[in-house]
């Protein structure tokens, strides 16, 4: 069979055209696959981003646990020597500390026991560190282990430091209970009664806290009135000049040194067994090294029996003035 040009050349041009179409799908399934592998490789070079940034985030939040950990133990060490170096000096330490970071401003010293940075700072009468940290969320009704006071506010030595932790949320009706020992004799004492039974430098706390509404006839965990917590805690420490202040104020105040606590006994009933007490040892060894201290006591204690048996009204204390 003879081929015409015509017909030869009509093959030649649907050859070309086959081969061309076929050409065309390759080229067209190669770049779909370049496409595919290009968008593959971009989702595990984002997925591995990915991975880096959130174990970057990780390393980075266990860094920053760790070295809130460090400044927080850092900050328990100068807790614990908060007596034996100045405080100013404790507290720049203390404020570089938690400007590093720390997970909370309540640091309490080791084992959970003693005070915080707040409650020091209270115990210190330094009220710039007391804003500074109360600003930073430290908590003015944290409890304090194994204290004779269980709340910062019972440290507060005067006015205005008790003033600031009242202002920022203490509860000014608190009883201290004592998780030293249940039966603590300080147990169940209030604000007032713990400004006046305790050795504290500022007396206006108490009239203070009298403006906080707190009752003058309310009773001590032992059933005893104001009278019973100042023979019971102060009688013994405090200066005379302090002294006879605190035991005029009360006779002024109307307190009733003949009410008996629970074991019976009236706060002059503590009084006078004070005084057979230290007469006897006055009496026996009259020629101890310590005797004037005896001697003190027991004229202290005779001059408050004065004070509580008065029957006329005293001027109130120069100390408690409400100026």
């Amino acid at each position: 069979m003879q081929w015409s040009y015509s017909s030869l050349l009509l093959l030649s041009l649907l050859l070309g055209a086959s081969y061309s179409y076929s050409m065309l799908r390759v080229i067209r399934a190669g770049k779909y696959s370049k496409s595919s592998c290009e968008l593959r490789d971009i989702g595990q070079e984002k997925h591995g981003m990915q991975e880096k940034c959130n174990m970057q985030e990780k390393y980075d939040e266990r860094e920053k646990r760790d070295r809130c950990t460090r400044n927080e133990r850092e900050i328990q060490e100068i807790l614990q020597d908060a007596d034996e170096i100045p405080w100013k000096r404790s507290w720049r330490r203390i404020t570089k500390l938690i400007e590093d970071g720390v997970r909370t401003v309540d640091i309490p010293t080791f084992h959970q026991e003693g005070h915080t940075v707040l409650s020091q700072s209270v115990r210190k009468n330094d009220p710039e560190a007391m804003c500074y940290l109360l600003k930073k969320g430290a908590n003015p009704n944290t409890t304090l282990y194994n204290l004779e006071f269980d709340k910062p506010l019972f440290f507060a030595v005067s006015p205005v430091a008790a003033s600031l932790l009242i202002k920022s949320g203490a509860d000014v009706q608190v009883k201290n209970c004592c998780s030293r020992h249940k039966d603590y004799s300080m147990n169940g004492m209030d604000l007032l009664h713990a400004s006046i039974g305790t050795i504290t430098p500022d007396d206006r706390l108490f009239v203070y806290y009298l403006a906080q509404g707190l009752d003058p006839k309310s009773l001590n965990g032992r059933g005893g009135n104001l009278w019973d917590s100042f023979v019971m805690f102060s009688a013994m420490y405090l200066p005379e000049e302090k002294l006879y202040g605190r035991a005029r104020t009360l006779h002024t105040f109307g307190i009733d040194p003949y009410h008996k606590n629970k074991n019976g006994k009236s706060a002059i009933d503590i009084v006078k067994e004070g005084i057979r007490k230290e007469k006897r040892i006055c009496d026996k060894f009259s020629s101890l090294p310590d005797i004037e201290t005896h001697e003190k006591i027991q004229r202290k204690l005779e001059n408050i029996l004065t004070i509580m048996e008065s029957k006329k009204p005293l001027l109130l204390a120069s100390n408690y003035s409400q100026e």
